[in-house]
């Protein structure tokens, strides 16, 4: 039993009552626990408003599809870092909000006032759950009780020097088929023409200032967008410290994303190493599969300062990572790379 549940079980047993549960965090997770961001700021986050101009699929499997999504801001950029997430708010789709419109007899051009600004309805169901009205009481109160759709958090794959911000989104489906909110809205529902707001979110353990020394680059799938943001900033920067790119996928004949991605920039860095690991490649490999392979190299960049960025699911590969870097390095040194903030972890 580790020191702080022994704590929580001599406070229990001595009449004490806690005022929360007992909240557990390994000391190498980059991410705060749920909820630290928004309680702890000092300031609410400010919204900007945005339009998806491109929507780029990088792969070309049916089901699983990958898209680098390209934003205009309708305001003068916000300031942003590699590293640090955008939050969207999706909306719903024009077919969605007809289809609910017309099942309870309303019409779309009907005006309700939305914290006193006079808004047709069809504009204010665009950011609602589309939830069905009950049976009886006023139809614009309940509409306007309506819970918004929750916000999706994707990391930043763009430095505020191209422009435009950046995304890399995995199209996700419900069992039915149907496009998930966030994703299937931002690849392929959204357009010029229909602005909506999003919230750029500081994440200051993702940040890595030092541009000097050896950077290990590691993700997977949609993991791609925070490498991509680590590789701008370091192109712009004219940095020409050494970087080693170890990324995951499934296909080799579906999944080569890579080209597409960085392809302008790749002979901007003399350093660049690259490597991709395909689980239903011939062999299968997994990114923490090159890591074992090239055990010496990963400690002797460490050894010269390198940082070590990852970004992608939590779950599989981000935890199969941390375990090899465990392996490899053994447990105090990885420990050590914590403590120097040089171990980066952009995992959901």
């Amino acid at each position: 039993m580790l020191f702080g549940e022994q704590l929580d079980e001599a406070l229990q047993q001595a009449g004490a009552t806690a005022i929360a549960d007992l909240e557990k965090i390994d000391r190498a997770e980059s991410q705060p626990l749920p909820g630290d961001v928004s309680e702890g700021a000092d300031s609410p986050l400010t919204s900007s408003t945005w339009r998806v101009t491109e929507q780029q699929q990088l792969n070309s499997a049916d089901g699983r599809e990958l898209f680098m999504v390209t934003l205009d801001a309708d305001q003068a950029l916000p300031a942003w870092q590699a590293g640090d997430i955008l939050d969207i708010q999706p909306h719903n789709t024009n077919t969605a909000i007809a289809k609910w419109l017309e099942k309870h007899d309303l019409n779309p051009d009907t005006v309700i006032a939305v914290e006193g600004t006079l808004t047709p309805l069809e504009l204010v169901l665009q950011t609602r759950q589309l939830t069905d009205l009950s049976g009886a009481g006023n139809a614009e109160q309940y509409i306007l009780s309506m819970p918004l759709l929750p916000l999706r958090s994707y990391s930043i794959a763009s430095v505020p020097e191209e422009g435009q911000l950046k995304l890399i989104v995995r199209k996700q489906y419900y069992p039915n088929g149907t496009p998930g909110i966030g994703s299937g809205w931002l690849t392929t529902y959204a357009g010029g023409e229909e602005p909506f707001c999003a919230y750029v979110k500081d994440n200051p353990l993702c940040h890595i200032a030092q541009l000097d020394v050896p950077l290990v680059l590691i993700g997977a799938g949609s993991g791609l967008a925070g490498i991509r943001a680590q590789l701008a900033k370091r192109y712009y920067a004219k940095s020409d410290a050494d970087i080693w790119l170890i990324y995951g996928e499934q296909s080799p004949q579906l999944d080569n994303v890579i080209p597409a991605v960085i392809e302008a920039w790749q002979t901007g860095f003399a350093g660049l190493k690259i490597q991709q690991a395909y689980s239903r490649g011939e062999p299968g490999q997994y990114v923490q599969d090159v890591m074992v392979a090239a055990a010496d190299e990963l400690q002797n960049l460490i050894a010269r300062g390198a940082h070590i960025y990852v970004c992608g699911s939590h779950q599989g590969m981000g935890q199969a990572v941390h375990q090899t870097l465990t392996d490899i390095l053994g447990e105090d040194a990885l420990m050590q790379l914590i403590d120097e903030q040089r171990y980066h972890r952009d995992t959901y």
